[in-house]
């Protein structure tokens, strides 16, 4: 009596107790030395398949004893382990009757190969010449003619079969449960999109932000805003410049760090390059004096960074490109012409012809000293 036909919930796992058959019975009923067996309820994990010699309960090994034909490529690479239909005993070391239990991979894959087995053993145990060089008086040139064959004289058609099996197994059982599964499993996950009323209220919410929302958000709360004032461009030598961060939505006592990101100046060019501001009331000062390195120098450019953690953490701000105002000498028939055109008269420079000056790119005369 035939085993009752039992239908199995798919499990790409391999290990559910619900898909694993025990201790399975299979005569071969073959007397060639290659015979074919398939478990009854489909394809089958290969690495907890375990079988045995039931004559004499003998554990049977892999590649010594059997191996497995017929992998079943989709749902292999699906979960990523070997799944087979068939399993070839050799019958010189194995008797005819063996016992093996199996995890079946079950859903729309479970399907009987019982006739793929005949197709099989027919194919790997025919002994008969086949080679072409072996066919004797062989004309150079055939006609093509109208010529018959008897389906009983055909083999090698494992391949064939097994293709045409998945294409009825297709229209039997149909993907759409397959399919449907994975639309309700997104569907169950799916978060809903947050809106304007979300955002406006401020309270959490476990949704979706589109980019549309999430600058609607940036625009209305102005999160982590930083402004520097003054926003001078204009810095001249040696002279102390005080700057005021402005901020919005961080907790007083929070410390940040201001650094010089250098363009064409360099650290010499800065009595001090680094320092810690901390928060107070979203506002916070600190000091920069930029330095004469020598006594003519180009205009030179930088820009303030204001960093978290330490002064190499994230940068979270950067300013304006300020420019530090070069130097560079003048005499004192230029000095006279430079008050002429200020129209600023200075008493208490001498103006002897000998005299140098140094005075800023500015040309600004209150910025005149005498060339020491």
């Amino acid at each position: 009596m035939p085993p009752p036909l039992i239908r199995y919930q798919i499990d790409y796992t391999g290990i559910s107790i619900n898909n694993k058959i025990v201790d399975e019975v299979k005569t071969l009923l073959s007397d060639k030395r290659y015979r074919a067996a398939v478990p009854t309820y489909g394809p089958f994990f290969a690495e907890s398949f375990v079988i045995y010699d039931n004559s004499d309960n003998r554990l049977l090994v892999r590649g010594v004893d059997y191996n497995f034909a017929e992998l079943l490529q989709e749902a292999s690479i699906k979960t990523g382990k070997e799944i087979y239909k068939l399993v070839i005993v050799d019958t010189s070391v194995v008797s005819s009757e063996v016992r093996y239990t199996y995890q079946v991979l079950g859903g729309y894959y479970q399907y009987n190969a019982e006739a793929i087995i005949n197709m099989y053993e027919t194919f790997v145990n025919d002994n008969r010449p086949v080679d072409w060089v072996n066919v004797l008086n062989k004309p150079l040139y055939f006609n093509p003619t109208l010529h018959n064959h008897y389906i009983s004289e055909i083999y090698g058609f494992e391949r064939l079969m097994s293709a045409i099996e998945g294409i009825r197994n297709a229209i039997v059982l149909s993907d759409v449960p397959a399919f449907q599964e994975v639309i309700d499993y997104v569907n169950r996950r799916a978060l809903p999109p947050v809106t304007q009323n979300d955002i406006d209220v401020g309270l959490p919410v476990n949704k979706v932000i589109t980019l549309e929302m999430l600058l609607y958000a940036l625009k209305k709360f102005n999160y982590n805003s930083m402004t520097l004032s003054p926003s001078k461009t204009f810095l001249s030598p040696n002279v102390q410049q005080t700057y005021t961060l402005n901020t919005t939505n961080i907790d007083d006592g929070t410390s940040l760090y201001w650094t010089i990101e250098n363009i064409t100046t360099s650290d010499n060019d800065f009595s001090q390059i680094n320092g810690i501001i901390y928060v107070y009331d979203n506002k916070c000062t600190f000091t920069l004096v930029p330095q004469v390195t020598s006594i003519t120098e180009n205009n030179e450019s930088f820009r303030i960074q204001i960093r978290r953690n330490s002064v190499s953490g994230p940068i979270i701000f950067t300013s304006n490109v300020m420019t530090i105002l070069g130097t560079y000498i003048i005499s004192t028939d230029d000095m006279i012409q430079c008050f002429i055109d200020k129209s600023v008269y200075v008493t208490d420079l001498p103006l002897a012809p000998e005299i140098f000056y140094l005075i800023h790119e500015s040309k600004d005369p209150t910025e005149l000293r005498l060339l020491e």
